[in-house]
């Protein structure tokens, strides 16, 4: 666990110092177009997932939690051969359309299709390592996942001094993760053949993972809407300098996908042995009551480090100091998603999907409301409704656990 720790935070601090890299090597505006890419990533990732992502790990983790080997690889074979069928035809579908699309709307189209990419090889890697976390391998995970961060830093480092695009840059990353992904199915998915007779068991994964999927599609809303709206109804540097300032949310992003991958494996595989999710939410609660403490400790110092470097090394992106406070204030209620965990592993996710359909709406109509303000005072408020709509999902999920938790039956059968 020492050594998942030391890796985890390694590959926190490798992902945040990336965007800074980027931020400074790039520009304001070509930052601002790698940002748009990541938009899109972070969006394709739902699109073509339908929910298995969270299905798969629920059900792999009771698989081998209880010893039953060959039917968690027999479920892993039929998924991986379902999806790997749909990113492949999705591609050949891209292909098809590229060229008309470039002709129609110039090389900037490019942006967007290679987000559509990136979000591939960002699935095919997270699908080819999903079994690690099933067997709550976090080692060998960690270790997989800091490796990764290392070679998008270097390449993209190398890149940029010999003069290349955030467009060549993104390729590089999107090799780098195909790659990785081919290395993990042949080592680390043991047994691993096509397995075309899929719809019997996908079925029901699917639809145990929609309602998660879900809640996770409209909390990526609420973390990229504003950048979409900032890219429409504002100029390319408003969008950099935004972008820069998000790289803050960024590295808390990061350091929720540690606590994710730590926390949601352990909570699947106590409820597969206790059965008292209530017990699992008193814990977590806990947990996340103390990482909120940690974040008000940490306030001025942190602020006050920022504020330091930004200025020293930063300066074409002071504009973006007074967004700062806020976004630190928002990254304390990160801790939203072990919550999750605890719903997913008793498989009920309805009630957080509808809470979650509420706060979304709320944060749309707010931000189709701050966009007709003038461009000076467009940062600060689309940061303040981001600020209010993270401090919502929290408390939205915090109570719709409560709620499900404790009205859970016990003698439920799964």
């Amino acid at each position: 666990m020492k050594l998942y720790a030391l890796l985890m935070v390694l590959s926190a601090f490798l992902g945040v110092a990336k965007q800074f890299i980027y931020a400074k090597m790039f520009g304001v505006d070509d930052f601002g177009y790698y940002a748009i890419i990541l938009v899109v990533q972070s969006y394709g990732m739902y699109v073509f997932t339908f929910g298995l992502n969270e299905g798969l790990i629920r059900e792999l983790t009771f698989y081998f939690s209880s010893d039953q080997y060959d039917v968690g690889k027999q479920l892993r074979n039929k998924t991986l051969t379902f999806l790997f069928s749909i990113l492949a035809l999705s591609i050949m579908v891209l292909l098809v359309i590229a060229p008309v699309s470039i002709y129609y709307y110039g090389s900037t189209y490019n942006v967007y299709l290679l987000g559509v990419l990136y979000s591939i090889s960002t699935i095919v890697f997270n699908f080819t390592s999903i079994e690690l976390k099933a067997r709550q391998n976090i080692k060998s995970l960690s270790k997989y996942l800091f490796l990764k961060n290392v070679y998008f830093v270097l390449l993209g480092f190398v890149l940029i001094m010999l003069g290349f695009s955030a467009v060549t840059v993104v390729i590089s990353e999107i090799l780098v993760q195909i790659l990785m992904a081919c290395y993990l199915l042949k080592v680390r998915n043991t047994e691993f053949t096509l397995d075309f007779n899929m719809r019997p068991v996908l079925v029901p994964v699917m639809k145990l993972g929609l309602p998660f999927m879900l809640t996770s599609f409209l909390r990526n809303v609420i973390n990229s809407f504003d950048k979409i709206f900032i890219t429409v109804f504002f100029t390319i540097t408003v969008m950099g300098q935004y972008s820069f300032a998000m790289i803050l949310f960024s590295g808390g992003l990061v350091f929720q996908n540690i606590l994710s991958t730590a926390f949601q494996p352990y909570a699947i595989a106590d409820f597969a042995k206790y059965k008292q999710p209530y017990r699992l939410f008193k814990f977590t609660t806990k947990v996340s009551v103390g990482i909120l403490l940690l974040f008000v400790i940490g306030f001025y110092p942190v602020i006050s480090l920022i504020e330091y470097l930004v200025i020293q090394f930063y300066a074409e992106y002071s504009e973006s100091l007074s967004l700062m406070p806020f976004i630190y204030v928002a990254m304390a209620f990160m801790s939203v998603n072990i919550f999750d965990s605890v719903l997913l592993a008793t498989g009920t996710g309805l009630n957080l999907f509808k809470t979650n359909v509420m706060v979304s709406v709320l944060y749309v109509l707010l931000c189709f409301y701050v966009a007709f303000i003038p461009d000076k005072l467009a940062m600060e408020s689309f940061v303040l409704v981001f600020c209010i709509s993270q401090i919502l999902l929290y408390m939205g999920a915090l109570i719709t656990c409560y709620v499900d938790t404790k009205s859970y039956i016990s003698s439920k059968d799964w």
